[in-house]
């Protein structure tokens, strides 16, 4: 099934998508070997030309919890430098969901997610399976 279909909004200037052509999204973050740090991942596939761009950083976190925020802000961050404004988010992370729907939960990229979102057009976040996220293979 198609993550547009699944997509929960959480911002955006619109309340519905505007165009039928939605950026999809696929983030994943780890805690990896390097202490402190941890590896986040985004794969970006817009509908109109199904090209899929690859993303990979590094950023400070110390717990898993930590990493799944930074990707989901990580790949909402690179779709909007790439001159994404309707995207939707899938996550195999479910906590993140849980956590967007709960307003005490990792307030700092919560709210990083929230502020960004607001200046799309529109933004939406949805689950995934993990074996069919895209940014999977970024994050092994």
């Amino acid at each position: 099934m198609r993550i547009d279909k699944l997509l929960m909004r959480i911002g955006g200037q619109s309340a519905h998508p505007t165009s039928q052509l939605i950026t999809h999204v696929y983030t994943k973050g780890s805690v990896g070997n390097i202490p402190g740090m941890a590896s986040v991942g985004a794969v970006i596939r817009h509908d109109k030309h199904r090209d899929l761009v690859f993303r990979k950083s590094y950023v400070p976190a110390t717990s898993f919890t930590e990493a799944i925020w930074a990707a989901t802000a990580y790949g909402l961050e690179s779709a909007i430098k790439e001159g994404h404004s309707v995207i939707g988010l899938g996550t195999s992370d479910y906590e993140i969901l849980q956590a967007m729907m709960n307003p005490l939960g990792a307030q700092e990229y919560r709210t990083k997610i929230y502020q960004m979102a607001a200046k799309t057009q529109w933004t939406g976040i949805c689950w995934v399976p993990s074996d069919t996220n895209k940014a999977n293979m970024l994050i092994r």
